[in-house]
């Protein structure tokens, strides 16, 4: 079943072009990985699925609700979350606090049970430190819950950010270029929590990433979008020869992209 389906979409930004009628199809419980060069356009196919921003033309479905409809406030609590190039966590505060912070969109307590302290609103408070501590220690980083975010390496920041994500328990989980900037090490790790999310929750990944390897391992699809438009599009098998593919990223020289960084 497909979970997430784009049609058609436009993005223009002035003259530029920088999403041009695309569209694909993502699939219930697969991980299915957007590569292409700089500038393709893939982190503005993100926004647009978000709503951070709105498509000159096209249609986004998902679960059946047409998403350009619904509020974009509204996205996280119909199971959509994601990450960013750009590491967003708050700096001065824990580990765990950063993980609350994006809890608080599934906290019922009203505004005067809060205000109050009712029990009601402990019993949820409960609930979102439970739930905080058990998603760190998905991504390994209970131990350092009571450190303060912007004291962590970048590979462990970024798992931060990706347990702020996940805490929602989201359906549809978008990563934009989660590996950026991490080694050797942190990289198996994550890819190894990727595939736990796919395995073990049956949660649906939309990813972002220029680590070809990573992008080889663990998609079930792959799709490769170049100066704005959808090139080529199948399992990673195909797409590692795809003439077309190799062209866009390495020119004319033709070699595999099994091991590459693009």
């Amino acid at each position: 079943m497909m979970l997430l389906q784009i049609d058609n979409l436009v993005k223009k930004f002035g003259g530029l072009t920088a999403v041009n009628d695309v569209s694909l199809s993502v699939a219930q419980g697969q991980i299915h990985s957007l590569i292409g060069p700089n500038g393709a356009g893939k982190t503005t196919l993100f926004h647009l699925v978000t709503r951070i921003l709105k498509p000159d033309f096209g249609k986004i479905t998902y679960q059946g609700i047409n998403l350009l409809v619904a509020p974009p406030a509204k996205i996280t609590s119909l199971g959509i979350t994601r990450t960013f190039q750009t590491i967003e966590l708050f700096s001065e505060m824990t580990v765990l606090e950063n993980v609350l912070v994006g809890y608080h969109t599934l906290i019922h307590a009203g505004p005067l049970s809060s205000a109050l302290r009712f029990r009601g609103f402990f019993a949820e408070e409960n609930r979102a430190r439970e739930k905080s501590l058990e998603i760190l220690r998905v991504v390994g980083m209970e131990d350092y819950q009571k450190d303060r975010a912007g004291s962590l390496p970048l590979g462990q920041r970024r798992l931060v950010e990706l347990a702020r994500a996940l805490v929602i328990e989201p359906t549809l989980l978008l990563l934009d270029e989660p590996a950026s900037g991490l080694n050797l090490a942190e990289t198996n790790k994550l890819m190894r929590i990727i595939r736990h999310l796919k395995d073990q929750q049956g949660m649906t990944i939309l990813l972002v990433e220029h680590n070809m390897r990573l992008v080889m391992e663990i998609s079930d699809q792959v799709s490769v979008l170049n100066h704005g438009v959808k090139i080529a599009e199948g399992p990673p098998s195909s797409i590692k020869n795809d003439p077309s593919v190799i062209e866009a990223y390495l020119g004319s020289e033709k070699k595999s992209m099994g091991n590459e960084e693009c």
